[in-house]
């Protein structure tokens, strides 16, 4: 353990280690901005919003799929603002990736403010 305390090896493995983290952890960030940024735009042109919808503009626009679960994080920052709600309602996943699980199925509040003006 002493040894490895000035090996070079070991910093730059450490070194590799965290560059890696990195990687992930920016990658992750921005496909969450441009997730948040979908939804954003989903809220104010849909009533009702799942995670399969965001997904679809995201792999349209080439963004690479990252952790499947990353939108959960985008989804309730978006609740915490008043931006959606859940409802009752859950529909089956098309996403391969999914296997077919349910994915709740969100309202929109912007949408139905903008169609009551």
């Amino acid at each position: 353990m002493v040894d490895d305390l000035f090996s070079l090896a070991a910093a730059r493995a450490a070194r590799d280690v965290g560059i890696e983290r990195a990687a992930k952890a920016a990658a992750n960030c921005e496909l969450m901005n441009a997730a948040f940024d979908v939804l954003w735009n989903l809220i104010h042109e849909q009533p009702t919003i799942t995670s399969d919808d965001v997904w679809r503009v995201l792999q349209s626009r080439g963004m690479p799929s990252g952790n499947k679960k990353a939108l959960g994080v985008v989804f309730k920052d978006a609740r915490r603002a008043g931006l959606i709600e859940p409802t009752e309602r859950f529909v089956t996943s098309e996403r391969a990736v999914a296997h077919g699980h349910p994915i709740r199925v969100w309202a929109s509040k912007r949408f139905e403010e903008r169609v009551s003006q």
